[in-house]
């Protein structure tokens, strides 16, 4: 394991079937908008035009969002009244929604004559060794994505509203920096996050704090693209449904572990100080799966909450908060985002830096879109699942090697980025330990409709 998790031959990184995942969740969410403000700050390192023309155009394409949102909601309203009978109101709501529909048209003929404007200026302040559409092509890029962003963001809104509405507990507002990378692992797009956690206290100044995650649905599992990169042998991905739930917006850190190793056992020890090394703000390691149930158990004893290790389906929800790339930044990763071998590259991305031990949690100062920090490399973390529990029905030999194994998602400061994927996952014996290993904790969301 501390070679880079690849020293022992096993079928850990080819057999990982998607199917036995139980997918009968129910949904529901809660939190304010994340998306706050949009950064272009890096679109074009060379031109201040670039960044006034692109952040004017996807204004205008933000707020066709907010019409189109306007007109689907009149077009509704129109067709209750008409339903109920109430002839004049909706002929009044009629003549609205002709001049929303009018506002929208004038919008978009003003966007199309705005880009025209964008593409010849952009052609005439290209540089010689550019071609003249690529600082274009790429502010497109951005503005696409940041679209994208945008809409994730309204449905997340009122998932997490409603889950605030339904869920009685004590939460608290938290901002965050997400950032977004092309496929060589150039900022595109920036903007301030803002979302909700439920905050536990520990003691000694110190909160365990679980960030509310709206449920959903999502494709599990890796594209076709990664998995011939990576040499996976894996099903097609698949549709899985996650409820609400909560999940600790960083790894549990060595201070977290040594004040609840103090806590009353349930069923077993717990070493204080499991790995001596570093700061007290890094992730904790050398901690078995074992371990972890037991942190969980006496967690759910002291707050009166059945805290457990976040599920797999969960994890990579998590993870990839709305993505569909390989990484929740984007196609690729750098050592500028997270702490992994910066020897070895992912697809177009550059080489980089090795650390070469766990950083501190939230070193990088950014989340991904729900809030959640480290979730690429840096330590690898242990979900609930034991492996053979999702074999039993394979009636094969080929489980043998595994049985007590538990399973791994995220990478770690060791391992190359291709294992750092939000589709990455690896397994470990239950009762072992490696300096490479940490965990996050999680628990249930109950909504009462």
């Amino acid at each position: 394991m501390d070679n880079k998790l690849a020293s022992e031959p096993s079928p850990e990184k080819n057999e990982k079937p998607l199917d036995s995942l139980d997918n009968t969740a129910q949904l529901s969410g809660d939190s304010n908008r994340i998306y706050q403000h949009i950064n272009h700050s890096n679109i074009s390192d060379n031109s201040v035009f670039y960044k006034i023309e692109n952040a004017h155009i996807l204004g205008l394409n933000l707020n066709i969002l907010e019409l189109d949102k306007q007109v689907q909601n009149t077009e509704e309203f129109i067709e209750f009244l008409q339903n109920s009978g109430q002839i004049t109101r909706a002929k009044e709501a009629s003549r609205e929604l002709d001049e929303l529909e009018q506002k929208r048209s004038q919008l978009l003929e003003f966007i199309r004559k705005s880009q025209n404007i964008s593409i010849q200026k952009s052609n005439k302040k290209s540089s010689k060794t550019t071609s003249p559409f690529e600082p274009y092509q790429t502010n497109e890029q951005s503005k696409l994505l940041s679209q994208e962003l945008y809409k994730f963001q309204l449905r997340l809104e009122e998932d997490l509203v409603k889950t605030a509405h339904n869920y009685n507990c004590n939460y608290n507002d938290f901002s965050f920096h997400v950032i977004k990378v092309d496929k060589h692992g150039k900022e595109i797009c920036r903007f301030q996050g803002k979302s909700k956690q439920i905050q536990h206290s520990l003691g000694e100044n110190l909160t365990l704090d679980m960030v509310i995650i709206p449920g959903g649905n999502f494709l599990m599992g890796p594209s076709e693209i990664e998995s011939k990169l990576s040499g996976e042998k894996i099903k097609p991905q698949k549709r899985v449904f996650v409820g609400a739930f909560c999940i600790s917006r960083y790894p549990i850190t060595k201070k977290q572990w040594s004040i609840v190793a103090k806590f009353p056992k349930v069923d077993k020890d717990l070493k204080i100080r499991p790995s001596q090394r570093g700061r007290y703000d890094t992730p904790v390691t050398n901690i078995s799966w074992l371990d972890t149930i037991e942190f969980c158990k006496r967690l759910s004893c002291h707050f009166g909450r059945a805290f457990r290790l976040p599920a797999e389906h969960e994890w990579e929800y998590a993870c990839r908060a709305g993505t569909n790339t390989a990484f929740h930044v984007g196609p690729t990763l750098t050592t500028e985002l997270a702490n992994y071998d910066g020897n070895y590259f992912y697809c177009s991305g550059p080489k980089g830096e090795m650390v070469g031990e766990p950083t501190s949690v939230g070193h990088y100062n950014f989340s991904n879109s729900f809030g959640l920090a480290d979730m690429h490399g840096n330590v690898w973390e242990w979900c609930l699942e034991k492996y053979e529990d999702m074999l039993l029905k394979q009636a094969s030999k080929s489980i043998l090697p595994l049985r007590n194994s538990s399973i791994l998602r995220g990478g770690s400061w060791m391992n190359e980025p291709l294992l750092c994927r939000s589709a990455s996952r690896l397994t470990w014996k239950a009762d072992k330990s490696s300096k490479l290993i940490g965990c996050r904790v999680a628990y249930a969301i109950d909504v009462q409709e």
